[in-house]
């Protein structure tokens, strides 16, 4: 199976079986090395700045080496960029407009460097479609965590994103069904965010292993195929992200 979003870095790493995939994220550039450190055939390593991270003006808070650093990262070794975004709970403490600006320059980082992109979104909906129809990607991205509307769906797949789904869609069993039922299974990524998912109190006793495989399982369902067909589905999306030479444009 493979994991479109996770922090491998925030959790024990006995947890986490050798023969699975995982797209591992930093929020921060604090946790940049230890990302890195993780990186195999198995684990894709994105590095990026999330909204909840800033406080200031990008300028005045060192982010502009962090971003010349990111830059260089991302020529030396295959990266991919994120998870970064804009997030409307954090706008008392980094602006909208602060955030805007550290994803733009996020955003031009990955195209620069021909480098897959993770996107995080909270209640920024128009905003962020606006920043990305401004500047289109020539690399694949990944919208993750998605649990907005059909409409806001076919949007970002009309401006080449793929959808990562993960058990927080849960919390609304209606919208579930119809985004799954609306979704092209060629657009679509399974992800736990683990250690940060929603977890349905019937999987509280869950490891980390069957969470994800249960969550594979409901997509599945919804999406009327069998269980071991999507993780094959997923696999071969994944691979969009993992070779720059054959992501589709």
């Amino acid at each position: 199976m493979l994991d479109a979003h996770i922090h491998l870095t925030h959790a024990p790493e006995t947890l986490f079986p050798d023969d699975m995939y995982y797209f591992t994220n930093a929020a921060s550039p604090d946790e940049w090395s230890s990302i890195l450190k993780l990186s195999s055939p198995h684990v894709m390593p994105f590095l990026g700045i999330h909204p909840e991270c800033g406080s200031g003006p990008i300028d005045d808070i060192g982010w502009e080496e962090h971003l010349k650093a990111l830059h260089a990262q991302a020529v030396s070794q295959q990266i991919g960029i994120g998870e970064c975004g804009i997030d409307q709970r954090y706008y008392t403490s980094f602006s909208k407009s602060e955030q805007l600006r550290l994803l733009i320059r996020q955003i031009r980082t990955a195209i620069a460097t021909d480098s897959p992109l993770c996107v995080h979104l909270v209640h920024a909906t128009e905003s962020f479609l606006t920043v990305m129809a401004d500047h289109p990607l020539s690399v694949p991205w990944i919208m993750h965590g998605f649990t907005g509307s059909v409409q806001t769906a076919r949007r970002m797949l009309d401006l080449h994103g793929y959808i990562s789904l993960s058990p927080s869609l849960m919390r609304s069993e209606h919208k579930m069904h119809d985004l799954l039922r609306f979704l092209p299974t060629d657009r679509i990524l399974i992800e736990s965010d683990y250690p940060y998912t929603y977890i349905p109190q019937q999987w509280q006793e869950y490891s980390y292993e069957q969470l994800l495989f249960s969550w594979y399982q409901r997509v599945a369902e919804a999406q009327a195929i069998d269980t071991d067909r999507l993780i094959d589905i997923v696999l071969t999306n994944g691979t969009i992200f993992t070779n720059k030479q054959t992501h589709r444009r």
